[in-house]
């Protein structure tokens, strides 16, 4: 005969108010129930409207590198690179704040990344059309580059303080 050392679900036959140690996140209403005693009240929407600007400009780098070059190619790509240089840059900025504060560092972020966002304009508009030219993919190359440090750049959401 084995024994079992995993554990053990609790017997159905126990009274309403014999909690356990390990009742499971469904029967205390979620994992995110307390999330509000623990960040405070204004936590869920403050961040939701802090993450909103990096959500935006992947989807805005889409939608405007796609209809300016006639390419879903060249926009996919295009929001993929904003989707990794934030990525390479979201521990980067963190890092940085540790070191040098967070103010000083979301100031300079949102400097660089409003330069970014105007040369990621200015150069979609300057790609040449899809029908025009059989090689847009190749020319996309500096839009990639506006993309990625538009990417890497974006101030991120969060409880920055000064």
């Amino acid at each position: 005969m084995t024994i079992s050392t995993a554990p053990q679900r609790p017997s159905p036959h126990l009274p309403a108010d014999a909690g356990s140690p390990t009742d499971s996140p469904a029967q205390s209403g979620g994992r995110f129930a307390r999330l509000p005693q623990l960040a405070g009240k204004g936590f869920i929407p403050l961040g939701l409207f802090a993450r909103l600007p990096l959500a935006m400009l992947t989807i805005g780098t889409l939608t405007l590198v796609t209809s300016v070059s006639g390419s879903y190619a060249v926009g996919g790509a295009s929001a993929g690179a904003v989707g990794i240089g934030s990525a390479v840059g979201a521990p980067v900025l963190g890092a940085f704040a540790d070191r040098r504060g967070q103010r000083t560092v979301l100031l300079v972020a949102a400097i660089l990344n409003t330069g970014a966002v105007l040369a990621l304009i200015a150069l979609a508009f300057a790609l040449p059309d899809a029908g025009s030219n059989g090689d847009y993919l190749g020319t996309a190359g500096p839009v990639l580059a506006a993309g990625f440090i538009a990417g890497l750049s974006c101030p991120r959401g969060g409880r920055w303080r000064g």
